[in-house]
């Protein structure tokens, strides 16, 4: 226990420092030994390749300095740096941090992000480790808020709906509504639910929204949100017909006016269970597409020659598009999906019969069986 209120008072003492620096700069700054003099590089933590920043590392010191615009958002991150010894992963090794909200006395945990605001952050290494450097050292680290809040519910799942049983959905509810109220200044709780907005309904996601500061609505995060209700798919009625680029470089509507039905298959060349089920899909077409089912793929490829490749590999005798980058978003609110595998079926209005998200094999019979029904009733 008093290890923990240790640790604590250190993080709020450097907090407390960090709070000094210049408003128009945002430092992150570390002393760490395990760092070999070098490169290092501050990433995305979800894409590690989409670098930020880079500077020095000289003695384990090292400061990254953003000079943030009215365009900057919070974001979750990471930094890497390389190491002759480390030859996993292209000899990139991270970072890693202690999650204080996780550690005992008895058991440190750590992690390997933290969120960064528009506070100073800083990294300093715990002073209960020995003082011959270990390469996976948690090092302590202070930033604003919102990197404590990302460490209490890194692994708690806020944001996230996945309990089918009313009753637990209404309480998670109720728990994510009082947590923003607590901290209605909170870029990462807003993220956190936009990651997830998928679960909601459109009333839900307002009554979030209306619980967070002006500037934080106003973050890009926010500007995203406002964009995703807009198009958010209304009840009972029709999916827009788009208009994409073909696998010939033409423009065409993905609904078929003439198609008693239609099955929309959102996949791309890199997703593994989205091409495990293309054999099933040449089945499904084989069976119904003499009998009124209009079968197309789309895929959110952003390598174009990836996506070709893949036609060629897998020989899918149905039509085949692409979104472009500048659509990608627009296309994703309009059918309320970021994750693929992602399946609809549409009755010949476009109105929806079936969605699916996400790969399970039970998938194929299911859409099998809406397909034998939907057909058979008309």
């Amino acid at each position: 226990m008093k290890t923990s209120v240790r640790l604590i008072a250190i993080l709020l003492v450097l907090a407390a420092c960090s709070r000094q620096e210049k408003p128009d700069e945002i430092l992150i700054e570390g002393f760490v030994n395990v760092v070999p003099d070098g490169k290092v590089y501050l990433t995305h933590a979800h894409d590690p390749k989409e670098i930020v920043d880079s500077t020095e590392v000289v003695n384990g010191h090292f400061k990254f300095v953003l000079k943030p615009d009215a365009s900057f958002v919070p974001f979750l991150a990471s930094i890497h740096y390389r190491d002759s010894t480390f030859v996993e992963n292209n000899m990139i090794r991270q970072i890693a941090f202690l999650n204080t909200y996780q550690s005992s006395v008895k058991k440190k945990a750590g992690i390997s992000a933290f969120f960064q605001g528009r506070e100073n952050t800083k990294i300093i290494a715990d002073p209960s480790t020995p003082n011959t450097p270990v390469m996976w050292t948690f090092h302590l680290i202070t930033g604003g808020k919102d990197n404590m809040l990302y460490q209490k519910f890194m692994n708690k799942g806020f944001g996230s709906l996945d309990v089918p049983d009313s009753a637990k959905r209404l309480a998670r509810l109720s728990y994510f509504m009082k947590t923003i109220k607590q901290h209605p200044d909170s870029y990462f709780l807003l993220s956190e639910i936009y990651q997830n907005k998928e679960a909601y309904t459109q009333k839900e996601l307002n009554s979030f929204l209306s619980l967070f500061d002006k500037d934080v609505l106003n973050s890009s995060t926010g500007k995203k949100f406002y964009s995703y209700l807009a198009n958010m798919p209304s009840p009972n009625k029709p999916y827009p017909n788009l208009l994409l680029t073909n696998a010939m470089n033409e423009k065409q509507r993905i609904l078929s006016p003439d198609a008693r039905m239609n099955l929309l298959v959102f996949w791309a060349s890199w997703c593994g269970p989205c091409r495990q089920e293309i054999p099933a899909l040449k089945e499904i077409n084989h069976t119904f597409k003499d009998k009124g089912l209009n079968l197309v793929s789309i895929s959110i490829d952003r390598d174009t020659s990836s996506w070709r490749k893949a036609l060629t590999q897998e020989k899918m005798d149905w039509q085949q598009y692409i979104v472009s980058k500048e659509q990608m978003e627009s296309v994703q609110q309009q059918f309320n999906f970021s994750a693929i595998p992602f399946i609809v079926l549409t009755d010949n209005s476009g109105k929806e019969v079936l969605k699916i998200l996400g790969y399970n094999e039970n998938n194929i019979k299911e859409i099998n069986a809406a397909i034998r029904k939907n057909l058979a009733s008309k």
